[in-house]
């Protein structure tokens, strides 16, 4: 027979044991609900503004551009980083084939109809990104053999819903040639004022 002091004992510290389990619980249900309300006080966090060049370096100009497309390429997982590529002749639109996929056949027509004598096609791509942030062009600058392409990358914002699926935004241009051309160039892309990705290319 056990004795009466015994399991009173067991008694009190099967109470103490589940009275220091209560305790936490409600602790950390606080802790939790303090925590949700401070996030939603806190303001959202700073973003980055549209970087452009206002005082052009010796030597440089600012080319003008226009939007032909600005979307999402729908899925190509080989694109992780940002990108940049440029057409300057119909006959290399194959060369966006890797980088738009089953896209370009929706936009080859007016691609091919495009007058390649007066324009080029730059498109810069952002990458993978599974919240579908965008890719803005703001500013080309050509400066002697070297073409400055910045580009605007949003943060995306804070508190709102992230779709699930993965998203490749784009943004397709074509670029007036003024001046003289009839050379290679080194294209640059910069998100805001932060080079991100480069390619080479002949512009008749």
């Amino acid at each position: 027979m056990v004795p009466a002091k015994t399991v009173s004992y067991a008694r009190k510290s099967g109470h103490l044991t589940r009275g220091v389990a209560l305790l936490i619980s409600v602790l950390a249900s606080v802790s939790v609900v303090a925590c949700a309300d401070l996030m939603a006080a806190l303001p959202p966090p700073p973003t980055k503004t549209p970087f452009v060049v206002t005082v052009l370096p010796p030597g440089a100009t600012e080319l003008s551009f226009e939007t032909l497309y600005e979307s999402y390429t729908g899925g190509n997982p080989s694109i992780r980083n940002p990108t940049v590529a440029v057409v300057a002749d119909r006959n290399e639109l194959i060369l966006l084939d890797p980088l738009l996929g089953s896209l370009l056949n929706r936009l080859r027509p007016s691609l091919e109809d495009l007058d390649y004598g007066t324009y080029f096609v730059l498109v810069a791509l952002r990458g993978h990104t599974g919240c579908g942030v965008p890719i803005e062009i703001k500013q080309i600058i050509r400066q002697g053999d070297t073409v400055h392409i910045y580009a605007y990358l949003p943060d995306f914002p804070r508190g709102q819903p992230c779709p699930p699926e993965a998203t490749y935004p784009y943004h397709l241009v074509k670029v007036r040639k003024d001046g003289t051309w009839n050379k290679e160039f080194t294209f640059i892309l910069y998100d805001n004022d932060r080079p991100v990705a480069e390619t080479k290319h002949f512009i008749p």
